[in-house]
């Protein structure tokens, strides 16, 4: 089973907001497609970097899970060209983890 971690600025390239509208689009897509995920506002007072992209302001980290890695990749692959072109974003993070056995847990014990 695979994790993605899909990182969505909150904020424009111009630092204006995006509609909520269009978050509601994305989750009843994220749903549509996974069955469920979780979602993680994290708030920035200045450009951070991962990897290539760099995020001004706020990002919702939407969290899904796929047993079928192939699927998700082509979806998560279509998502980010829409979200890219109609969000205006240069670039969208997304994060592939291996991800523990439905009802296991991930990592090791302390």
């Amino acid at each position: 089973m695979k994790e993605y971690e899909i990182f969505i600025p909150c904020n424009y390239q111009d630092g204006s907001p995006v509609e909520e509208e269009k978050f509601l689009c994305l989750r009843e897509r994220l749903v549509d497609q996974f069955g469920e995920f979780s979602e993680h506002p994290q708030d920035h007072d200045r450009p951070w970097k991962y990897a290539d992209v760099t995020f001004r302001n706020g990002v919702i980290v939407f969290c899904v899970r796929a047993k079928n890695s192939r699927e998700a990749r082509t979806f998560l692959r279509q998502l980010k060209k829409d979200v890219t072109e109609q969000w205006r974003q240069k670039n969208v993070l997304i994060i592939e983890t291996e991800s523990a056995p439905e009802g296991g847990l991930a990592g090791e014990r302390i």
